[in-house]
């Protein structure tokens, strides 16, 4: 679904969502909406990494020690166990009309209420959303949104430079903040990243680990 957001529409609800506090009908509205968005979020992508459709295989697979796991949803991304490309496919359709879905409810949320983070509202769902809305449209959609929740204080630092970060993956481009691959914080410019880092509140990098 595609959002168009005039400037002076932008403005004004910027100014009208400042320093907003929200009652607790309000709170527990949200989180009520927000959890379910978030079970709706990995309603197949449980399937797809696992490579299983019978959810009580898929309970067993959930508890696999982390590393199995990992080998685990390596290969059935590559479709080496489990379904086939055919089935793989029709779920992704699946899933990418619930996250058209969840996006646009997303945004309306934090037009309306700010940036629904735990600490405000109670749900994680937040994140996870979040971190799916990364291609370069969703990039230039969103960025002057979050960046304004950002310095509301709204939405958590980690999380705006993780999405951020993600975003720069996904259109080639390297991470300004290193904070979504944190293993391989690979960026263009270490002093320029603990720059930007220290502007919104994150420490600093000791190390640009590049593979």
């Amino acid at each position: 679904m595609k959002l168009i957001i005039p400037t002076i529409l932008f403005t004004l609800i910027t100014l009208l969502s400042f320093g907003q506090k929200l009652t607790n009908f309000q709170r527990d509205s949200i989180k009520l909406v927000l959890d379910k968005m978030g079970e709706e979020d990995q309603k197949y992508r449980w399937q797809l990494m696992l490579g299983e459709l019978d959810s009580h295989k898929l309970d067993s697979l959930k508890k696999l020690p982390s590393d199995i796991m990992v080998d685990r949803i390596n290969n059935a991304m590559r479709y080496k166990i489990g379904f086939g490309k055919v089935v793989a496919d029709s779920l992704w359709k699946l899933q990418n009309e619930i996250d058209s879905i969840n996006r646009f409810r997303f945004i309306e949320i934090i037009l309306k209420y700010g940036y629904p983070s735990f600490n405000r509202i109670g749900s994680s769902a937040d994140g996870l959303i979040a971190i799916h809305m990364v291609g370069e449209k969703d990039f230039y959609d969103l960025h002057s949104i979050f960046k304004s929740e950002l310095l509301k204080g709204n939405m958590p630092a980690t999380y705006y430079a993780a999405w951020y970060d993600r975003c720069q993956i996904f259109m080639n481009k390297q991470q300004l903040y290193g904070e979504y691959d944190q293993k391989y914080p690979c960026v263009a410019d270490l002093c320029v990243t603990n720059i930007e880092r220290k502007k919104i509140g994150l420490k600093r990098l000791k190390n640009n680990n590049c593979r």
